[in-house]
């Protein structure tokens, strides 16, 4: 009879832990995601340099993979030791920037320089921006994504560096069971990132030195945690963009803004 109730027990216990175990998932999600998105703010005040986080756009615009990013200051050789040659490149309407040694006239290679960073001449008024599409030639060659109209020595320049995932920092993935609902998201600045060499998308978010999110276009941004399997089974992450604040905040499901607690910092049910 002992036996018996154990097993029963036990039967009873494989089927319901599970639930009960996802029922805590999308709760331990937005703790982990606010985890996640607080250190990577606490990395900028460390640092004094802008940090933040990547969401990686996956299909029917899910995110369950992210990573920590950084961006380094811009780029801007002394004019006694390096210089830029323009010359024409083969597809139409683009151009490429050859980085020479003052020196010694050779081609030296655009260290620390990468896709999506922005090529600014500065030497010419108004100044030409460019976006650079591609490093060709070992390292040497910028690909721009525009043609210049400018050709010849420069040594006017520099290069806005975009945003990259940090160093050392291993990939972040949410749990099977829920992912964040980027098309129900909230303040993310749109469209996303498009890696032109691997096509992937991706959103940034970029804290500033003093905690605040630098690259926001409004006041607040609220990430939708959802659960893969459970419609109404949600909660928001808010982050206020001007203050740095990073708190859950439950989704109003009775009135017309779903977003309705986030905005005001309030968080019932939580």
């Amino acid at each position: 009879m002992v036996i018996g109730i154990i097993v029963v027990l036990a039967t009873l216990a494989i089927r319901l832990l599970p639930n009960l175990d996802r029922n805590k998932g999308v709760p331990n999600a937005v703790t982990q995601l606010h985890g996640w998105v607080n250190l990577s703010k606490q990395y900028a005040v460390r640092d004094k340099s802008p940090r933040g986080i990547r969401l990686m756009v996956g299909p029917n615009n899910r995110c369950t993979s992210l990573s920590y990013i950084e961006q380094p200051e811009p780029f801007a050789p002394g004019t006694n030791s390096v210089y830029a040659i323009y010359t024409p490149y083969l597809a139409t309407g683009t151009t490429s920037a050859t980085l020479y040694s003052f020196l010694t006239g050779t081609p030296i290679p655009w260290e620390n320089v990468a896709v999506n960073d922005f090529y600014d001449i500065t030497s010419v008024t108004p100044n030409v921006t460019a976006a650079i599409i591609g490093i060709t030639s070992g390292g040497t060659q910028l690909i721009l994504d525009r043609d210049a109209g400018v050709s010849g020595l420069q040594t006017g320049f520099r290069i806005y560096r975009a945003p990259r995932p940090l160093m050392g920092e291993p990939a972040l993935q949410m749990h099977k069971d829920v992912y964040i609902d980027l098309s129900r998201s909230f303040g993310l600045t749109q469209p996303p990132i498009t890696d032109p060499v691997t096509g992937e998308q991706y959103y940034d978010i970029v804290f500033n030195s003093s905690g605040f999110v630098g690259n926001a276009t409004g006041g607040q941004i609220f990430l939708w945690v959802q659960s893969v399997d459970r419609q109404n089974d949600n909660l928001l992450l808010a982050i206020y963009t001007r203050t740095g604040r990073i708190a859950p905040c439950s989704v109003n499901d009775a009135g017309p803004d779903p977003y309705a607690f986030a905005r005001t910092g309030e968080t019932p049910g939580l």
